[in-house]
Order: C-alpha cells, then structure tokens, then sequence
C-alpha cells in the first residue's frame, strides 16, 4: 500500500498523498515561536498539516480563525466515516487515481463503517 498512499517523513508535499496533509493531526501553538510563543506552551492545539502550513507564523487573531472546543477522543473516527459517507453518495470519488488506495484502506480498515 505504501505506493498507491505514500508518505514522506518530513511532510515533502510532492511525495506525500494528499489525504495526508488534510486529515493527519499535528500540533500547533496558539502562540507562534516566531512571534514570541513559548515552545511548552501549554496550550497547543491540534490541526491538519493543511492548516498549520497555511497558518505558518500568523496567529489565530492575524487569521479572524477561532479554536474549537476540545472533543471527546473516545467518539472521534479521524473523519473516516465522513469521508466514506462521501464516497457511498458518490463513488466516482473513490475510483479517482489519488484517492483508490486511501478508500481500499478504509474499506478494509472499517467494513463496518462502509457497509453501514
């Protein structure tokens, strides 16, 4: 599978699938570093790799972007159900080059989500 969804270490866009960059978490200071923030700040947030690299060295203000309230992990499903909902709607989504591994990944990952 790593060929039909690859994936670069340090995120090189050219080499990543993009499935990554939108729905991946990574953390990210409220306060940037490079506008004064504390590296432990104590109060990170999570993002999509997509938003952080837009966000870059602005804060949530430069941005008019508001934090959402932190959810519940245990009900969280990586927006997978989301995505395979889409694809039952509208399977031409699944059979596009970029996206065939990442819905075979799924659908082999969650039978019981796609089945539903």
């Amino acid at each position: 599978m790593p060929n039909a969804f690859p994936h670069h270490r340090h995120w090189k866009a050219v080499d990543t699938h993009p499935a990554y960059w939108r729905l991946a978490p990574t953390v990210d200071h409220l306060a940037p570093q490079a506008r004064g923030g504390d590296s432990g700040d104590d109060k990170p947030v999570t993002t999509s790799m997509a938003r952080n690299a837009a966000k870059g060295a602005l804060d949530f203000a430069d941005l008019g972007w508001t934090p959402r309230p932190a959810g519940r992990l245990a009900e969280w499903d990586g927006l997978a159900g989301r995505y395979l909902d889409s694809v039952r709607a509208r399977p031409a989504l699944a059979a596009r080059p970029p996206w065939q591994g990442f819905t075979a990944a799924l659908k082999a990952a969650l039978p019981a989500a796609y089945s539903a």
